[in-house]
């Protein structure tokens, strides 16, 4: 038991959520933007095609909403 009460298992737990978070932050923003750029791509790929078969732009952009 440490003078402030806590465990040594809780205060190592502690200090390593404290380091160990921001890392878990950033690889959470590197998946959000592998998966915007996948998106992005599929998107570009959509419209390609969509214009292809004929769709306006107007048609294109009600479709995006």
């Amino acid at each position: 038991m440490l003078p402030d009460g806590r465990t040594v298992e809780r205060a190592t737990r502690a200090d390593w959520d404290e380091h160990l978070t921001p890392l878990l932050v950033l690889q959470e923003v590197r998946e959000a933007a592998r998966v915007a750029q996948a998106a992005r791509e599929h998107l570009d790929e959509a419209v390609a095609r969509a214009r292809s078969l004929g769709a306006t732009w107007a048609d294109i952009g009600r479709a995006t909403g």
